[in-house]
C-alpha cells in the first residue's frame, strides 16, 4: 500500500495546480459544544480536513484518565451531529496558554 501511495504520490505534477482541487482545512478551538459554530465550520471546510479541538488546563501527569473521557464525549458528539471531524484535545500546565503553541 505505501508504494502505491508513493508511486502516485510522485506523479503529481505541482504546477498543475487547478483551483477545484483545493480544500480548505480548519481547526476549530472550543471550550464548549457551541453547535452554530461547529456546524458552521463543518458547513465551510468542503472536503477538507476538519479538526476541533479542546483546551485542558492541567497539570501533564494526571492527563491520561481525563483525556479517555473528553476524547468519548467528542467521538459521541461527533456521531450523533453527523460531523466528520477529528477531535483533538490541547493539554498546556495550569496558568500557561494553552492556544499559544
Amino acid at each position: 500500500m505505501f508504494h502505491q501511495v508513493r508511486k502516485w504520490m510522485l506523479r503529481i505534477d505541482e504546477t498543475k495546480y487547478h483551483s477545484k482541487s483545493w480544500r480548505p482545512s480548519l481547526m476549530l478551538i472550543v471550550d464548549d459544544l457551541d453547535l452554530p459554530l461547529i456546524d458552521f465550520c463543518n458547513n465551510l471546510k468542503k472536503g477538507g480536513l476538519y479538526v476541533l479541538g479542546k483546551p485542558v488546563n492541567m497539570d501533564v501527569n494526571e492527563f491520561g484518565q481525563r483525556c479517555a473521557s473528553i476524547r468519548r464525549g467528542w467521538y459521541e458528539f461527533i456521531g450523533q451531529t453527523g460531523i466528520k471531524a477529528l477531535p483533538h484535545i490541547v493539554v498546556s500546565e495550569p496558568g500557561s496558554k494553552s492556544l499559544g503553541s
